[in-house]
């Protein structure tokens, strides 16, 4: 893929690209959250996962209502995304999302369950998930690397704007520590292919 076909294939998937980067700031927050103690990082991961599973489906079919179809059901969305890509990893991670689920629920204080349960170690779990369903976006490297999200604020060194997000996405992060060598393979192999290396 060439930039040209990078530009034509981001304008053919701007609402997926959308929810990418919305994801991706929803997903540092949450994190900063957590390390920080505060159990409303719970309810900014299942936004984060959400967000990133809608973009998901929106690379497979842009025409999707996303909103109207799944609204905020990550189970649904995590449902539809594996039936989309058999095989895929994001099986193992059902009760992750479950609890991100319940957590989304349960978020206002007048419900009865709120913050029950609620603890800050579910991060590494958050982590991973997120780390596979960013991965398992039936994509090309070049758009998954490119479109301004988790991989790109991560791999990329030349981003000064994005540094909190960056240092937010990277701090204590073990499941990024443990992928980080293969996706800046990937990203400098993504980089050669347009052109820039």
């Amino acid at each position: 893929m060439n930039f040209v076909e990078l530009q034509e294939f981001t304008t053919q998937h701007i609402k997926a690209v959308e929810f990418v980067i919305a994801a991706t700031e929803d997903y540092a927050a949450c994190r900063c959250c957590l390390l920080n103690g505060l159990f409303s990082g719970l309810y900014l991961g299942a936004e984060a996962v959400e967000k990133y599973l809608k973009a998901f489906l929106l690379y497979v079919d842009p025409t999707i209502d996303v909103r109207k179809e799944y609204s905020h059901g990550i189970t649904k969305l995590a449902a539809k995304a594996c039936s989309l890509k058999p095989g895929s990893d994001l099986s193992q991670f059902t009760k992750v999302i479950d609890r991100l689920e319940m957590h989304h629920n349960n978020r206002y204080p007048d419900h009865p369950k709120f913050k029950r349960d609620a603890s800050t170690d579910e991060l590494l779990a958050i982590d991973e998930l997120v780390l596979l369903t960013v991965d398992s976006i039936p994509i090309s490297e070049v758009p998954k690397f490119r479109n301004f999200g988790y991989f790109f604020i991560v791999c990329c060194p030349w981003e000064p704007r994005m540094n909190t997000l960056k240092d937010w996405l990277e701090r204590q992060n073990l499941a990024l520590q443990r992928a980080r060598d293969s996706l800046e393979q990937r990203y400098r192999a993504m980089e050669k292919e347009l052109g820039c290396r």
